[in-house]
């Protein structure tokens, strides 16, 4: 069925970048890079479910260290935060779209 809150195709990106980095063909970094530029700069997305969980991955991402010396001064999130909390946005989203890669 989908998330009908969503235009065609706006959760194509935000899927694709979700399976590269849990599939691990993106580092923690290049995918911090990549999805806080895609996320700010996303004019598609519209309210519903899968916006509130994409932006709830958001805010992990902007919490993430890459650097485990600052991460522990600043109390940041680390890698496996990152790879755990993508795994289940990319779960919500397939689900949501009723699909499964």
């Amino acid at each position: 069925m989908g998330d009908l809150s969503q235009p065609p195709g706006a959760l194509t990106p935000y899927v694709t970048m979700l399976n590269a980095f849990v599939q691990r063909r993106l580092t923690p970094l290049e995918f911090e890079t990549l999805y806080l530029a895609l996320f700010k700069n996303d004019d598609r997305l519209e309210p519903g479910a899968a916006f509130e969980r994409l932006d709830r991955l958001f805010g992990v991402v902007d919490e993430y260290v890459s650097e485990p010396a600052l991460r522990e001064r600043v109390g940041g999130l680390g890698d496996e935060d990152l790879m755990a909390e993508a795994r289940d946005t990319l779960a919500t989203i397939e689900r949501l779209e009723g699909t499964d890669s």
